[in-house]
């Protein structure tokens, strides 16, 4: 699954602001079917997404086309927060993503999001990824990723 909507590509775990991919590259898999990485200015990372031709087509216009915005002058007010377990809390105000005691971030230079389920728990592995790093926790619910994605989306 392929998804393009303003500056967002978004693939079935990971999604990104088309302006932090550095350049895409494919592989023919078998007929019509594509092994797709998405670059970043750091050279281990990237988003490997299966798609078809009419996907690959998508992503190359989406690409060549991009914009770039302005720079960050001002910000929108916003907040969120999520119960991580019964100890653990993420909080989000203003852009600004904050762990209890372990860490805290800016959404605005965070390149991309990715998220994978856990088979066994069911719980979701975030991973907000900037640069060479990333900041990794886990989640219970879906929507809540989602949440995450939308506030990322304003600040980016």
């Amino acid at each position: 699954m392929i998804k393009i909507e303003k500056n967002y590509l978004e693939t079935d775990r990971a999604i990104t602001d088309i302006n932090c991919v550095t350049h895409i590259s494919w592989a023919h898999i078998e007929d019509g079917v594509y092994d797709v990485k998405i670059h970043f200015s750091e050279e281990d990372k990237e988003i490997i997404q299966e798609m078809s031709k009419k996907e690959l087509e998508e992503v190359k216009v989406f690409y060549m086309n991009r914009k770039i915005p302005p720079p960050i002058e001002w910000r929108d007010s916003s907040s969120a927060s999520f119960n991580l377990n019964k100890r653990e809390r993420i909080s989000i105000e203003d852009g600004i993503v904050k762990k209890e005691r372990a860490w805290v971030t800016d959404l605005a230079t965070t390149d991309f999001i990715t998220w994978r389920q856990d088979e066994e728990s069911l719980n979701y592995m975030v991973k907000l990824h900037s640069g060479s790093k990333f900041l990794r926790f886990w989640m219970n619910d879906k929507k809540e990723i989602n949440e995450i994605i939308e506030l990322w989306k304003m600040y980016r």
